[in-house]
């Protein structure tokens, strides 16, 4: 039962995390990654220590959020598999080890949702989208 439960949950998140890395704008970001790194490769790059080092904080704060949203993919990947082999192994070791898991991955989404919503990337989808359904 418990196991079906854990399925039933994370069949919940699959869109929403979709839907966060939509809005999280992760290929936009992943490219922004590029053109800094191939900038810092400019031998001019370190000229102006101000700007370089403020690309320097750009580039590690797109690559932890690029870090983040492929961990939650990887998280729900392993719990999927987890619960596929408990199916088969019939451990009950392995449920708490879930449950701990996906207690993880909630507390991951939440956090990147937040994050998502507080700098208007997805709030503001979801405000459009509110205004056309109001029409």
């Amino acid at each position: 039962v418990e196991l079906d439960q854990f399925k039933s949950i994370l069949a919940t998140y699959t869109e929403p995390l979709v839907e966060v890395g939509i809005h999280f704008d992760l290929a936009n970001k992943e490219q922004k990654v590029e053109e800094l790194e191939r900038e810092m490769e400019a031998p001019d790059f370190w000229d102006n220590a101000e700007a370089s080092q403020m690309k320097m904080k750009q580039l590690k704060s797109l690559k932890d959020d690029i870090e983040t949203y492929h961990n939650l993919e990887t998280q729900m990947e392993d719990m999927e598999t987890m619960i596929e082999m408990e199916y088969e192994e019939n451990d009950p070791e392995i449920v708490p080890e879930i449950q701990e898991m996906l207690d993880e991955f909630q507390a991951s989404f939440d956090s990147i949702r937040v994050k998502t919503l507080l700098s208007g990337e997805y709030d503001g989808e979801t405000h459009h989208q509110a205004e056309r359904r109001s029409r």
